[in-house]
C-alpha cells in the first residue's frame, strides 16, 4: 500500500512540475513511473542500445518546444513489433523537462527504453518510457549510468544494471519472464 501511495505522489509531483513549466508532451504520457527495471522492461515495447548520430534539433509545435535526435541502433534487446533493424536510424522525440527528460547528446552511446510516438508533433518517431527512467548512458568501458541524477535518489531501486555484461543477463531473464506471463 505504501509503494502505491508513493507512486501516486510521484505522479502528482510530475504533473505539478509540468503545469508550472507550462510545457506539455502532446499526446504522450510523461507521467509513467516505474518501480524497478523489471517493470520498465516489461512495459517497454522497445529496448535498444544506440549511438546518438546528430545534434539535438529544436522545433516548435503549437508554441511548445520539442527536440529530435537521430539514434543509430547498435543492439536490439526488445522489439515487440519486429520492425527495427540494427545499423538503421530512428528519430527520438523529447520534450526537454530538465532532469525529468535530459536531452541526449551527439556521440553518446545510450540504452533506451522506448515506445513508438503517436501524435501530431512528428511522424515516425519514438519516445522514452518513463522519461529519464528510460534513458541511460553507456561509457567506453561499458558501464551504464542513469541520467537525471537528482531524480535518481528517488528511484535508486531502478539501478540494478551497472554494465553491459549485467545488462545482457538481466534482459535475457526479464524478456523470458515477460513472455511467460
Amino acid at each position: 500500500m505504501a509503494s502505491f501511495l508513493i507512486s501516486k505522489f510521484k505522479n502528482y509531483l510530475i504533473l505539478l512540475l509540468l503545469k508550472e513549466s507550462k510545457r506539455k508532451f502532446i499526446n504522450g504520457d510523461p507521467t509513467e513511473i516505474f518501480g524497478d527495471v523489471q517493470e520498465l522492461t516489461e512495459e517497454s515495447p522497445i529496448i535498444i542500445i544506440g549511438q546518438v548520430d546528430t545534434d539535438t534539433e529544436e522545433f516548435e509545435f503549437e508554441g511548445v518546444p520539442f527536440y529530435k535526435s537521430e539514434i543509430k541502433i547498435k543492439d536490439i534487446y526488445k522489439d515487440t513489433d519486429g520492425t527495427l533493424e540494427r545499423n538503421t536510424q530512428i528519430t527520438l522525440l523529447q520534450n526537454d523537462l530538465g532532469e525529468l527528460d535530459p536531452l541526449v547528446k551527439k556521440n553518446e552511446k545510450v540504452l533506451l527504453f522506448l515506445k513508438k510516438y503517436e501524435g501530431p508533433v512528428i511522424e515516425d518517431a519514438y519516445r522514452l518510457m518513463g522519461l529519464h527512467q528510460g534513458h541511460y548512458k553507456i561509457d567506453k568501458e561499458g558501464e551504464i549510468y542513469p541520467v537525471g541524477e537528482n531524480k535518481l535518489k528517488e528511484i535508486s531501486n531502478l539501478i540494478e544494471i551497472s554494465n553491459l555484461n549485467v545488462l545482457d543477463t538481466f534482459m535475457e531473464k526479464a524478456t523470458k519472464q515477460t513472455k511467460n506471463n
